[in-house]
């Protein structure tokens, strides 16, 4: 566990770091409504890292730190889909158009994902989701549109009312999803980004960065990176899940998915028990707010790391051994949201 005065030192470290590397790392160290000094002469890790990317006509993408690909892509919010994975799912559809997925856990061998589209479109996303009490504790952060499928009341209405968040549900805005007759309830819900983004409201804020990219000098992390091919992710009560690196893109593939992705973040975080309404039963979800163990895998390297959050206007901040945040690589980012006795083997 990180130490309070140790968790104030790391975020005034990556917010500088941040600023030498040129990294737009403001909602990556605390919530909005802090005033975290930052320092002026940090020293900086010297090691070997891709270089910076130069300017574009059209910018660069903010979540994957690549050339946006046509005019207006760095101005346009995120959205966000909830989807299922595994569990008795169909193979999910757009995963290869995300820029950034959050993965939980919510019964053995079952996944619901939080799917961040911003760089690329999808013209086909689902299975679409349920929204979990998760969603407005982790999403307020991104401004984005969040589409679900719906949910028990109690949950949709705390989702429709957080700052932050643009509720495009199916009991919202319905025209936006389409029915797969192939498959059976509730994995028959898909959508796509075309369908959503009429939705986007005045004046909308484009996503953050998640993650401080590596620049030319600074690596994955200061101290404790490893060569690793493989990263295999125990579950109390599961069978591993195991991410190996694509020979195609160098990415990190999870057996049974066919899309890779850039970098592989685990974040180690205790799960509670939160009831459907006064007199049903009760689903669990990742309490994302806190501090714990947490894992980075990125450009054929992992790292054991520490992660803390306080809030759900900023993101998780992700430090190594020295205190110094993690820097992934420019592209997509798979973030796992792993129960406490989750285990991290890396080879």
């Amino acid at each position: 566990m990180t130490h309070a005065g140790a968790v104030s030192r790391r975020g005034a470290l990556g917010l500088g770091l941040a600023a030498l590397g040129g990294t737009a790392l403001a909602a990556c160290t605390s919530n909005e409504h802090s005033n975290t000094t930052v320092p002026t002469n940090l020293p900086l890790p010297s090691a070997s890292a891709s270089p910076s990317v130069a300017p574009t006509p059209f910018g660069i993408a903010p979540m994957t730190g690549l050339p946006a690909t046509k005019e207006g892509i760095t101005a346009r919010p995120a959205v966000v889909v909830d989807m299922y994975l595994d569990g008795g799912a169909p193979a999910p559809v757009g995963l290869d158009s995300a820029d950034f997925v959050f993965e939980e856990v919510i019964r053995k061998d079952a996944r619901r994902l939080m799917t961040v589209f911003h760089s690329k479109d999808a013209a086909r996303i689902g299975p679409v989701a349920d929204t979990w009490p998760s969603d407005p504790r982790n999403l307020p952060v991104l401004h984005a549109l969040v589409a679900s499928r719906g949910g028990p009341q109690k949950f949709t209405n705390v989702l429709s009312s957080t700052d932050g968040i643009v509720d495009v549900s199916y009991g919202v805005k319905s025209a936006a999803y389409t029915s797969d007759g192939s498959a059976h309830s509730p994995y028959n819900i898909y959508t796509s980004t075309a369908a959503l983004y009429p939705f986007t409201p005045a004046n909308p804020l484009a996503p953050p960065n998640m993650l401080p990219f590596q620049e030319t000098g600074l690596s994955l992390a200061t101290t404790g990176a490893v060569p690793t091919r493989q990263v295999t992710i125990t579950v109390p009560g599961e069978a591993p899940k195991v991410w190996s690196t694509d020979p195609n893109t160098g990415g990190w593939l999870r057996a049974g998915l066919s899309v890779p992705f850039t970098n592989l973040t685990v974040l180690i975080m205790p799960y509670r028990d939160v009831k459907t309404s006064n007199h049903g039963g009760s689903i669990r979800t990742a309490e994302v707010f806190g501090d714990g163990e947490a894992w980075v895998a990125a450009a054929g390297l992992s790292v054991k790391c520490t992660w803390s959050r306080k809030g759900a206007f900023g993101a998780s901040l992700i430090v190594d051994a020295g205190g110094y945040p993690t820097r992934v690589a420019r592209g997509t980012t798979w973030m796992m949201y792993a129960p406490s006795g989750t285990t991290v083997a890396v080879a």
